[in-house]
């Protein structure tokens, strides 16, 4: 910007700028073009990332399978082991409960 007199700034030529304002039409078709050139390129770029998590995770689950399957069957024993316990404390649980039942009707002297 070039100052000619006091106040008074002469205005930058606009020519070699693409955005210059030829008219309104063409500078705001030019800039939704734009826009949506932006929109489709980050789309994609979020799409690769994801398809490359895909192929990631895949690849680490092929490569940790035989761990896992380790994992799983210690841990399937495991469930066994506790629910063999389980089983025994219900028992018991329902040994105590029907006791207890029993003992209450018979003070009530109800047979129901």
């Amino acid at each position: 910007m070039e100052t000619l007199a006091a106040g008074t700034v002469q205005l930058l030529d606009l020519r070699h700028n693409p955005y210059r304002r030829v008219s309104n039409h063409r500078y705001e078709k030019r800039m939704i073009l734009e826009g949506i050139k932006l929109s489709i390129i980050g789309i994609l770029v979020v799409f690769i990332f994801l398809c490359l998590l895909v192929v990631v995770m895949h690849a680490s689950a092929m490569l940790l399978r035989r761990y896992t399957e380790r994992e799983a069957l210690e841990l399937t024993v495991y469930k066994r082991r506790s629910s063999a316990n389980a089983l025994l404390k219900d028992h018991r649980l329902l040994a105590v409960i029907s006791a207890a039942v029993s003992a209450h009707r018979k003070r009530k002297g109800s047979i129901t």
